[in-house]
């Protein structure tokens, strides 16, 4: 991706202990169980966590908004520190003078929606949305030069916009 002039943010992730079980073992209808007991073998395991990249996404949309180079921006996670960033975006752009609209996308199969605050709106995407936009691209493999031309290509007018 950086080869075609994508900028990539990392972040190492680090792993914490957590506790996990077979949950087939419990039963499938917890009321009919009341008032009796069931051993359950759980186990440690270590779960890997990204640190730090809900600051830099929030970071990049405050600089985007306050620099005019958005009019929307869609932040798609489910991330509550982000909502700090919507509410940052609002009152900066709002005190001079063009208020630029933040709204949240979010997967959620739930039957009640998830609203996040501070964002003007909050989308619900279900799994065959996910499905729909889900990138296949390979990009651990080498991509030919003239597929890479193409991609940097039909970045140009967005760099150019950006770099203005």
């Amino acid at each position: 991706m950086r080869r075609t002039g994508v900028t990539v943010v990392e972040r190492q992730l680090r792993y914490r202990w957590e506790w996990g079980f077979d949950p087939t073992t419990l039963p499938n209808r917890p009321e009919k169980h009341k008032g009796t007991t069931r051993d359950v073998t759980v186990w440690p395991y270590q779960r890997a966590r990204e640190k730090g990249i809900d600051l830099a996404i929030g970071l990049d949309v405050i600089d985007l908004a306050l620099n005019g180079h958005m009019d929307v921006a869609v932040i798609v996670s489910s991330d509550t520190d982000l909502c700090e960033a919507a509410r940052m975006v609002h009152q900066a752009t709002l005190a001079k003078g063009q208020r630029v609209s933040i709204e949240a996308a979010l997967f959620s199969e739930g039957r009640k929606p998830i609203l996040l605050s501070h964002y003007d709106y909050t989308r619900q995407l279900r799994f065959p949305d996910f499905e729909a936009a889900k990138d296949s691209f390979d990009y651990s493999e080498h991509i030919a030069q003239a597929m890479e031309t193409t991609f940097a290509a039909s970045c140009d007018p967005l760099r150019r916009h950006f770099s203005a």
